[in-house]
């Protein structure tokens, strides 16, 4: 998969021996399209807006199917919770106590 920049997709990833487009969107859902021709995920890859494009070009314009379910966000906020949990801890200093002589 493919890093995009778009405000709607966040990566997508081509297989050229089966035609298929797979794109994962910000939500985290992620979509595979069917009979794609490399050079429309080519346009796709190098669009200014890979969101318009996707929708006025993909879309309704090949057969898809959802491959991946965004997890539902109360799985994503507690997700996110133990990842800022774990950088916290991290980033806190090690520091030993000093022992204080008798």
């Amino acid at each position: 998969m493919e890093k995009v920049v778009s405000t709607n997709i966040r990566a997508i990833g081509y297989d050229p021996e089966t035609w298929h487009l797979t794109i994962e969107f910000v939500t985290g859902r992620v979509w595979t399209y069917a009979h794609v021709p490399v050079e429309v995920y080519h346009s796709l890859r190098d669009a200014p807006s890979p969101g318009s494009y996707f929708y006025y070009h993909v879309r309704h314009h090949y057969p898809g199917v959802p491959v991946m379910a965004a997890p539902p966000l109360e799985e994503q906020v507690k997700e996110l919770k133990e990842q800022l949990k774990r950088s916290i801890k991290q980033l806190k200093p090690k520091v030993k106590p000093k022992h204080q002589g008798a």
